[in-house]
């Protein structure tokens, strides 16, 4: 009978302690294989502490388990040995060298980290021999060794500066980094392998939440087809209850009907064949999770990490609601024909159209993250020509300052003259989010038509306090929001640092405050009939900033003891509060 041949990957007879073939192998209760010199030696340094356990599993044993040859184990490697022929392969592009071969370089396949040198397998046998005991760390090659070699002091960098973003080597702590916050490669990797769990747990968490959202979604589909199934049949039968006076009409109801379905059906399969790819891309990012520990190099482990904490990366598509108004509104409309077929055939079918152009039925949740709000970032600049007198613009028409009347600044049209106010430049009619830090006293921070009003002393100028601008009014105190002079007082974190977030065709605009968390303070739901405009209104002793898109968020509470700048030699301070009254408050 002819002998069987079977593959044999070497590696699955290796020690995973020294790495090399398993020389008298021993089996432990928990089912791995280690050389029984090896194992020995490990348990030997444990004898004080008595802990015994697998370097593999980490599984524990009440006591020293006693190691017997596992004989059919030993006969098969010795086997192994006697055909074992070194396979080395000539390095390709993207490969490794080996650093001991002359001429024609072959595949590095380990790497030590105590020589910095990478071996093909001849040579590696020859390292062994010349370094008995195996005393020098040799991990498996993955990557050019001279990656992690410092490039002044010609050491292997195995710590990490947090201070420089980079890897350093240890002599690089006595001369470059000796104030620079640093820990080891292989305590960051322990920090960080802690948190796999959560992180995993958390991406599972989103997987599920987004098959559940690909589930609503068919169900959605469904929904949209058979409420539009349903609107066409009724429709139907009242048209041909009506068809001697209304058969074109009838036939452009029916292409509404129709035409809304093709659409909604095909943007929501668009959205759900983009969840689908969320959910096999988080699927991915598990299972790469789950492999992440098994990397036995710090360096890779880092690197492979990094862009499996990065959460940015993902869509947050895990809400979705449905809306089928457009068809009921379609429905009631044609109910009203029977009614008032003569003037619905000359104006019903342009408002039956109007409606339904201006939503969908599938509409995507408001984003939960700073993150997912970052995608809709836009930076803002401040419009000189709106700038009130007492305001002095910096940082490229970011910043405003209250500095006092600036005899320089004309009366133009644009220009506030009487509150210190200002609008910024561009329009917005999308979905936009963008971020304020506020300080001093007191700033309202608001969004507003272009026509708001300019001139004159009334308090209706203010922001807020017409039917033209949206405000939230910041203090040390409290955050107060306002619209047509209606006062709404918020309870929620008081933080310098204000994000607005405004969905136009929604009808949504949101004021949240940061502290490191995103907390909603308040949101409006309205129709916007115009672009709006991002404003300010700066009161004494008091700054406003837009931020850049990266800026990092501070978590200062805003100044609560007044300055000089509005204190008075007497001991008395001036200021206006959220209703723009005049007080007096002293500090003696």
């Amino acid at each position: 009978m002819a002998e069987a041949r079977v593959s044999v990957n070497l590696d699955e007879f290796s020690c995973p302690i020294c790495l090399d073939l398993l020389k008298d192998p021993v089996s432990l209760p928990c089912g791995h294989s280690f050389c029984m010199s090896c194992i020995n030696t490990q348990w030997d340094g444990a004898v004080r502490s008595r802990v015994y356990s697998c370097p593999m599993c980490k599984q524990r044993f009440s006591s020293r388990p006693v190691l017997g040859r596992n004989i059919m184990l030993a006969e098969m490697v010795e086997k192994l040995k006697k055909t074992r022929v070194p396979e080395r392969t000539l390095a390709g592009p993207e490969d490794v060298e080996c650093d001991v071969c002359v001429g024609k370089k072959h595949k590095a396949v380990y790497s030590c980290l105590v020589c910095l040198a990478s071996y093909c397998e001849v040579h590696f046998n020859l390292h062994k021999e010349l370094n008995p005991g195996n005393t020098h760390k040799v991990t498996k090659t993955r990557y050019k060794l001279k990656d992690r070699i410092c490039s002044w002091h010609n050491k292997l960098q195995d710590v990490l500066c947090f201070t420089e973003e980079t890897l350093v080597c240890r002599e690089c702590l006595l001369c470059r980094c000796t104030s620079h916050n640093t820990t080891t490669c292989t305590n960051h990797r322990y920090r960080q392998q802690q948190e796999i769990g959560k992180i995993r747990t958390q991406v599972l968490q989103r997987t599920r939440a987004a098959e559940n959202s690909v589930r609503d979604l068919k169900k959605a589909i469904q929904s949209i087809k058979s409420s539009a199934k349903k609107t066409l049949d009724q429709s139907e039968k009242i048209f041909q209850e009506l068809i001697s006076s209304a058969e074109r009409t009838r036939s452009e109801i029916r292409g509404i009907i129709k035409a809304t379905e093709e659409a909604e059906v095909q943007r929501a399969q668009e959205i759900l064949k983009r969840m689908e790819q969320e959910v096999t891309k988080l699927k991915k990012s598990a299972d790469e999770l789950v492999q992440l520990p098994q990397l036995d190099d710090d360096f890779l482990f880092l690197r492979t990490s990094r862009p499996l904490f990065d959460f940015s990366t993902f869509d947050d598509v895990t809400h979705i609601t449905v809306d089928l108004s457009p068809l009921k509104e379609i429905q009631n409309s044609v109910s009203e024909l029977a009614i008032k077929v003569k003037k619905f055939c000359m104006t019903g079918l342009h408002t039956t159209s109007s409606s339904v152009n201006r939503c969908h039925m599938v509409q995507t949740s408001v984003p939960m993250f700073r993150e997912d709000f970052l995608q809709y970032f836009r930076q803002m600049t401040v419009d000189p020509r709106t700038n009130h007198r007492d305001l002095k613009l910096s940082e490229g028409n970011r910043k405003i300052t209250f500095e006092g009347t600036n005899p320089n600044n004309d009366r133009g049209p644009e220009r506030f003259n009487y509150y210190a106010q200002a609008l910024c430049r561009d329009a917005v009619q999308e979905r936009c989010y963008w971020e304020v830090e506020w300080g001093g006293q007191q700033v309202y921070i608001a969004a507003s038509y272009r026509g708001v009003e300019r001139t004159g002393c009334c308090s209706d100028v203010g922001f807020g306090h017409n039917d033209k601008s949206w405000s939230l009014c910041c203090n040390s105190s409290q955050f107060v929001f306002f619209h047509n002079a209606h006062k709404t007082v918020i309870s929620g974190p008081v933080s310098t640092r204000i994000g607005i977030y405004l969905d136009h065709a929604a009808g949504s605009l949101s004021f949240y405050s940061i502290t490191g968390t995103m907390t909603l303070l308040h949101r409006v739901r309205t129709t916007f009939t115009e672009p709006l405009y991002a404003g300010f209104w700066v009161f004494n002793d008091s700054s406003v900033k837009l931020c850049e898109k990266n800026e990092k968020v501070t978590r200062n509470l805003p100044q609560t003891r007044p300055t000089a700048a509005n204190t008075r030699s007497d001991g008395f301070q001036f200021y206006f509060n959220s209703d723009c009254n005049l007080y007096i408050k002293s500090w003696f």
